[in-house]
């Protein structure tokens, strides 16, 4: 969360001109830098615009909304769905683009095969004199692919960048929600890795689908245009290969359909063990100081196992789909071949060039783009509904009729009762009735589960009204119990990415008592803490997280017990210099067990069961015979009994100066990651396949690799050798007519017989290179996922300190 302090470059993009657009010019500055240097994180230059994510965030959220209001109207239980407000959003402009691309393949990628054509028989015209008409077709034959070049990648150029928009857009679309999610839905099993996986996976997978979407219907109208163009040309014979083309498209859609099925097992799978990824490696303390590596590491590779074995299935079936690349345009072009000669007919180079050209643009739109389209709409909408799922949470509850703002910043509360979900026998709070004047300091104090920190709940509108109201105005600041400490320094940590104010950020260390431990740091308040302020004492992340809360300059402060982590004497000094003083034309709200400071306040509020016992100023109360030494008692022995959490918590004093020191020793940025700039080494690949450890499955993926390559070699050979011995075979008679003579060493059958191997040959080394490899790919994923888990686990803490969870995740 550190800012960056250097202005990044402006993008080259906003001022570029037509040409430099088209010819991709703008971008040859950055290839320039990078051929001299290698490219650093400061050469990025700012999105545009049209990329920023506040604008596309409130485009996609307004969309939502309104379908979300509109499957309310219909009661028919229906949701809103995801595809059909990316479609408002952003479908137009996507098939628009798409239009663009059709020209490409309808016209310039058809039109090649026939100029190819025409251009082989006027050259196997044997004349005198060159005929014009060869320069003509040459001119056009050249000029049509770079017009193909240009077209294609700018229009893939967008369809990425409006990818690249739906990915940020839904990113948006989900953090926003986050921030809206009410506390019951973490009680019903939603984790923070599901959230970070819904963001780095999910919408990642939507970046892809316009790459290819448009080859969905490209891919059967190109088939169908060419299935003409080959049955006028050439009759009905060469249509015979496309016939077989046309029976893999339902294969396809059954494939895609498992698939789909298999990959949403596959995610559900993958979010259990980064769930409990998430809570080994966040009790990762606790783990180590009992000695649990073993068993826990167990837990994980059990449910790795699990993952596994679905990721194996999908990929199985996901690969299946994606190597008809490899071998159906070879055996519908056999098939075309074979049925053209069986029939009667006679090859040459003129017919072969032309069904071989046009098979290869069928190869690229229905083997290449139709099948990977399927593929990425197949995982798009498994990721969809994923997010659907999660946009239907439930929501913090912020109803007009309940919440309402009034003027001056008072918090009145009447008759609130308050739970945290619907399954719950007993209200959390019952009948509360409160009205805290503004600038003015209210304790609130009570027996552990009296409802106090729920009070503060209700307030933040975290905690549900089931009845009554809340009336609040004003800019609220929270200080948790627990402190919250993110990995990155201690200025950033208090400023939370707000601008840096010198004035009011310095009095804000001095009233929250910071001054002597950001001067006994060696980077003083540019130290950087590691994850959840781990190499912080307790007393220091509680002051931390205090002051981040006092340089926010709220109107209203909710304070959950902030004092419990400090000494007497620092405790005394932040009430007197920061809670009574810095804040006092603030309305504060305070949670306390400490009864010493509660004769500075305005009023004090005893809780009890949720409901509000008693209220009154401090002697009042204590002239009424409340006994306030039995909340004490109570919170020690309940401390107590928690004794893993009391020592965690870093009460005694004496752990400051170790923490100081520790910090002085470590105080390394942990946002620095290291990496490897160059050429990736060879070693690397070899560790990997080294890492499936089988020599003999290696081999067999290189051997079934170069029977695939020599097969599919070979079968190009002998339709050249073929078309050769079929074009030399014609001689002319005495009156001047052709007759057919065979003159190949290889009869006519013989040849086909070799043919037909070889394209057989190719299919079966295609299939089987898919799995050898797949399998080489698994066993090396496994094994090296098993080997850095493991290496994780037993590593030092040093290491937990100084890297993020998210980023050990995430390796």
């Amino acid at each position: 969360m550190d800012k960056n302090e250097r202005s990044k470059v402006k993008n080259p993009r906003e001022q570029a001109g037509f040409l430099s657009i088209i010819t991709f010019k703008w971008i040859f500055k950055t290839f320039l830098l990078g051929y001299k240097r290698e490219l650093q994180e400061t050469d990025l230059y700012s999105p545009l615009k049209e990329h920023q994510s506040n604008l596309l965030g409130d485009c996609i959220v307004k969309i939502w909304e309104d379908e979300e209001r509109k499957c309310r109207t219909k009661k028919n239980g229906s949701a809103p769905r995801l595809y059909k407000v990316l479609t408002k959003c952003f479908g137009r402009n996507i098939m628009l683009i798409g239009i663009a691309l059709a020209f490409i393949e309808f016209i310039s990628r058809i039109a090649q095969p026939l100029i190819l054509g025409h251009l082989l028989h006027l050259l196997s015209t044997k004349k005198e004199e060159v005929d014009p008409e060869i320069y003509y077709y040459a001119i056009v034959f050249i000029l049509l692919p770079f017009m193909d070049c240009f077209i294609f990648h700018l229009t893939l150029q967008e369809l990425m960048h409006f990818g690249m928009k739906m990915k940020v857009a839904c990113c948006t679309l989900i953090y926003r929600k986050m921030l809206r999610l009410s506390n019951s839905v973490f009680e019903d099993g939603t984790s923070a890795g599901q959230m970070i996986n819904l963001m780095s996976n999910d919408a990642s997978r939507l970046d892809y689908i316009t790459q290819s979407i448009h080859y969905m219907w490209i891919g059967p109208i190109q088939t169908l245009i060419i299935a003409c163009i080959l049955y006028w040309q050439l009759g009905a014979a060469p249509v015979a290969g496309l016939v077989l083309f046309l029976f893999f498209i339902p294969l396809q859609g059954y494939i895609g359909k498992r698939a789909a099925k298999l990959m949403l097992l596959s995610a559900q799978r993958t979010d259990e063990r980064l769930r409990l990824m998430n809570e080994l490696i966040a009790g990762v303390q606790i783990i180590k100081m009992y000695a649990w590596e073993i068993p826990f590491s167990q837990i994980v590779e059990k449910t790795r196992k699990k993952e596994m074995n679905t990721i194996k299935k999908y990929s199985i079936v996901q690969q299946i789909g994606m190597t008809f690349e490899s071998y159906v345009p070879r055996i519908c072009l056999f098939i075309s071949i074979l049925t053209y000669v069986v029939t009667g007919n006679y090859i040459t180079a003129e017919k072969v060039f032309m069904i071989t050209s046009f098979f290869n643009v069928i190869r690229n739109s229905m083997t290449i783009g139709f099948p990977l389209s399927i593929h990425l709409l197949v995982e798009g909408l498994a990721s969809m509904r994923r997010i659907e799922r999660f946009m239907m949470h439930t929501e913090i509850e912020k109803s007009e009729e309940k919440t309402q703002e009034i003027g001056s910043h008072e918090v009145v509360l009447k008759n609130v009762t308050a739970k945290w979900s619907d399954e719950s026998k007993e209200d959390t709070l019952n009948s509360v009735n409160l009205s805290i004047e503004p600038a003015s300091l209210v304790a609130i104090v009570g027996k552990i589960g009296s409802g106090k920190s729920s009070l503060l709940q209700v307030i933040l509108q975290e905690l549900p009204l089931k009845e009554g109201s809340l009336k609040i105005s004003g800019k609220i600041a929270y200080v948790s119990q627990q402190p919250w400490i993110f990995a990155s320094s201690i200025r950033q940590n208090i400023l939370f990415g707000r601008s840096m104010d010198k004035s009011r950020y310095e009095q804000t260390i001095q009233v929250c008592q910071l001054n002597e431990d950001i001067a006994s740091f060696l980077h003083g308040d540019r130290t950087v803490v590691g994850e959840k302020g781990i190499s912080l004492s307790g007393g220091q992340r509680a002051r931390i997280n205090l002051a981040r809360a006092v340089y926010a300059d709220a109107d209203v402060y909710l304070l959950d017990d902030p004092l419990s982590a400090v000494d007497a004497r620092v405790g005394r000094r932040i009430v007197e210099d920061c809670i009574c003083g810095y804040l006092k034309n603030k309305t504060r709200i305070l949670v306390t067990h400490q009864l010493q400071f509660l004769r500075c306040v305005d009023q004090v509020i005893v809780m009890h069961n949720g409901s509000v016992q008693t209220k009154g100023d401090f002697n009042t109360l204590e002239a009424s015979g409340m006994d306030f030494n039995k909340f004490v008692i109570e919170e020690r022995e309940t401390k107590l009994e928690k004794n893993e959490e009391f020592i965690y918590e870093g009460k005694i004093d004496d752990f400051e100066g170790m923490a100081n020191k520790h910090m002085n020793e470590t105080s390394v940025p942990v946002v620095a990651e290291m990496r490897t700039i160059g050429h990736i080494s060879a070693k690397v690949y070899v560790s990997y396949f080294k890492a499936s450890r089988s020599v003999l499955l290696l081999l067999l993926m290189v051997t079934l690799f170069v029977s695939y390559q020599m097969a599919a070699s070979g079968g190009d050979y002998f339709v050249a050798y073929w078309v050769n011995i079929e074009e030399t075979s014609w001689i002319i008679s005495e009156n001047d007519t052709l007759l057919f003579k065979w003159k190949g060493s290889l009869n006519r059958m013989e040849v086909i017989y070799i043919y037909s191997g070889l394209t057989a040959l190719t299919a079966a080394s295609a299939f089987l290179q898919m799995f050898s490899f797949y399998e080489v790919c698994m066993r090396s994923s496994r094994n090296l996922h098993a080997s850095m888990f493991r290496s994780i686990v037993r590593t030092s803490m040093y290491f937990f300190n100084n890297n993020p969870l998210g980023r050990i995740l995430n390796r």
